[in-house]
């Protein structure tokens, strides 16, 4: 009966021992992984920690990298203005010499004769310009004697004028006179043939008409005086006219010849700058090429330094964007950090520093592994023992060591026990089957202490029968 009682115990015991090895595998397998997970974790816990500092180390740098890329920006925005500004003023400039190249070709044989015309204008003008100065004494001369001419003849027609009315006066004055004179005949006539006066007012009436009649005839002689005084003025101002005349058209004749003189200077001074412009565009065409030249020579230069500066520009975007790339991969290292536990991110939640909260839950998660797999290492080890024991108290039985079989008996129910208690300590941190064979061992072991006992107790009844 032994023997059959002992077979499930072996079997159990055996099993047993074969799952404490495969659960010692099991947990030498599972501490490598871990220590493996720990060991990537915590290379990715320093890779971003390393990230961080990196980039904390680079904040100023980016900032200020921020500042200069924007004021690039526009520096470069501002540049390419400017270069294409000069563009089109070269374009225009171009254009302009072009156009100036075909206008004076166009007055070229004009422009070229030009300096011999001037220079024959010139010397026509220098030779009126000596004849003037030559006559110019004679023409002061003679216009101040003009001018004292005009003047003596102006005072001659006006004492003219004067005497001739002060003639036409005494004339009409005379005439009134004679008329006078007549009637006062004809009246003393008249009265005389008719005998009405006396011959003493005869006598006197014609003494009075007498002494008018000489008066007038001495007026007469004085008016006839006046007047060949006045025609000889009058002969002599006509003549002094016709010499201030003459006097005059040679003064005009001069006066032409130095207008004339004025006009052609004004002329040659225009045609002059004409041709001082002329040749200032001449000169102006002659440099135009080189200066082309240098101004295509300087957008060339601004064209590399443009893009020069855009691959500056697009370096420095590169950083930046490596920067906020960089700092973007934070971020969802941290929210991967967060999301992957809930403890990690309620230590963040309470303040804690995501690399630090990261690292803590770690060497917790740490120890709990540690103290998981210790504490499956003790209950393999335990029910090696149990099962060790187990299978010494069957081969004691057989061999009728009851005593010693129930000692060891029991201390197999108390490791098979300790065991159950242990782990529902630490709820069992091994796998189910291994749960129910600690369980099975234990409810063998008691199985096997009460066999042990009814057996000892039959062994007994025997020897007392006997």
């Amino acid at each position: 009966m032994i023997k059959i009682y002992s077979i499930p115990l072996i079997l159990i015991a055996g099993t047993a021992i074969v799952m404490a090895g495969m659960g010692m595998s099991d947990v030498i397998d599972i501490k490598a992984k871990k220590e493996e997970e720990a060991s990537s974790a915590r290379a990715s816990i320093d890779e971003l920690e390393a990230g961080v500092n990196e980039l904390e180390a680079n904040r100023d740098a980016y900032e200020t990298g921020k500042v200069q890329l924007a004021e690039a920006e526009q520096q470069l925005a501002e540049g390419q203005l400017q270069y294409d500004a000069g563009i089109k003023e070269l374009e225009k400039k171009q254009a302009e010499y072009e156009t100036g190249l075909k206008l004076f070709e166009a007055n070229r044989a004009q422009f070229e004769a030009a300096p011999g015309q001037l220079a024959a204008g010139k010397k026509q003008l220098d030779d009126s310009k000596l004849q003037l100065d030559a006559q110019k004494p004679v023409y002061d001369i003679g216009k101040a004697q003009y001018s004292d001419g005009i003047e003596q003849y102006n005072g001659g027609m006006a004492l003219y004028s004067e005497n001739l009315a002060a003639y036409e006066e005494n004339l009409a004055q005379y005439r009134g006179g004679v008329i006078a004179y007549e009637e006062s005949l004809a009246v003393f006539n008249y009265a005389k043939d008719n005998e009405m006066l006396m011959l003493e007012e005869i006598e006197s009436g014609q003494n009075q008409l007498d002494a008018t009649k000489a008066y007038l005839d001495s007026v007469e002689a004085q008016l006839n005086a006046g007047k060949g005084q006045l025609d000889e003025l009058k002969f002599y101002l006509a003549g002094v006219k016709v010499q201030l005349d003459g006097a005059k058209e040679l003064l005009n004749q001069y006066e032409a010849g130095l207008a004339q003189y004025n006009m052609g200077l004004a002329e040659y001074n225009k045609k002059n700058a004409e041709y001082q412009e002329a040749k200032a565009k001449k000169d102006a065409l002659d440099k135009a090429p080189g200066q082309l030249a240098e101004g295509r020579a300087k957008l060339e230069e601004a064209a590399k330094q443009l893009e020069e500066g855009k691959k500056q520009y697009e370096e420095g975007k590169k950083s930046i964007a490596e920067f906020e790339d960089g700092e973007k991969k934070v971020e969802e290292g941290f929210v991967t950090l967060t999301s992957k536990a809930p403890e990690i991110k309620a230590k963040v939640d309470s303040g804690m520093d995501p690399i630090s909260a990261a690292r803590e839950y770690l060497d917790e998660q740490t120890a709990i592994t540690t103290v998981q797999l210790t504490s499956r290492t003790y209950m393999y080890i335990a029910m090696v023992i149990v099962s060790v024991i187990g299978l010494g108290t069957l081969s004691l039985l057989i061999f009728e060591k009851i005593k010693l079989g129930v000692w060891l008996g029991l201390a197999v129910i108390f490791v098979a026990a300790s065991i159950n208690v242990y782990g529902m300590v630490i709820d069992y941190a091994m796998s189910p089957y291994e749960k129910i064979v600690t369980f099975g061992m234990t409810a063998y072991a008691i199985l096997l202490f009460v066999r042990i006992k009814l057996y000892k107790n039959t062994l007994v009844s025997s020897k007392n029968s006997a």
